[in-house]
């Protein structure tokens, strides 16, 4: 369930230009066909026209299929920030205020250093997903490793524990750091794991 104070305004549409001009698109043609192999004596074997319409009753249900899926993915996303930044809190109990002022705190000690920090993260959607536990990667076999954040390279994707503790102000965790991750990643187009904490502790940034 969203959040009360929610800016559901920014929230995305489920219509997806690529899949409608794929599979909807297609679906529309291949309806087109059928219509005209059951208007017309056209030649061909004799189950032709019941195939086109089971062809283009397939096309229809992908793309429905394919639409909610989007819509289900979209609406698991309880909180939309001020940026258009989704969130989904996962059992994390910390209100939308909190987060619109630690969103503030972050562009405010970026924008020295890129003075785009807000429009970054207003430009393209970050979609950010609180877990419980510590994150887990397995960067060998045998060698997992724990992590407090994780983002995506392109900054689509944030990942963030709560330790286990819903009710944990939100400036003790990653959620400030990993979009620092976000800005300067955008920003030079350079995603180096090291290469980012290098100016982050320099500047003395979250």
């Amino acid at each position: 369930m969203a959040y009360p104070d929610s800016c559901e305004d920014k929230r995305p549409s489920a219509w997806n230009l690529f899949d409608a001009l794929t599979f909807g698109l297609l679906a529309v043609l291949v309806t087109g066909l059928a219509a005209y192999v059951q208007a017309h004596d056209v030649v061909g074997p004799v189950d032709s026209k019941p195939l086109t319409w089971v062809v283009a009753g397939a096309f229809w249900v992908i793309y429905g299929l394919l639409l909610r899926a989007r819509y289900r993915f979209i609406q698991s996303y309880d909180l939309v920030l001020s940026t258009g930044t989704m969130v989904q809190t996962n059992g994390y109990k910390v209100p939308r205020a909190a987060f619109e002022t630690e969103l503030r705190r972050v562009c405010s000690l970026w924008t020295p250093h890129f003075t785009s920090a807000q429009e970054i993260l207003e430009r393209k959607r970050v979609w950010v997903r609180f877990e419980p536990g510590l994150l887990v990667v397995p960067f060998s076999k045998n060698t997992p490793r724990t992590f407090a954040g994780l983002t995506s390279m392109g900054g689509e994707s944030v990942r963030v524990t709560y330790r286990g503790d819903p009710l944990k102000p939100l400036e003790q965790t990653a959620f400030a750091h990993e979009l620092g991750h976000v800005i300067i990643g955008r920003a030079t187009n350079e995603w180096d794991n090291d290469a980012h904490h290098k100016f982050m502790s320099e500047r003395k940034l979250p």
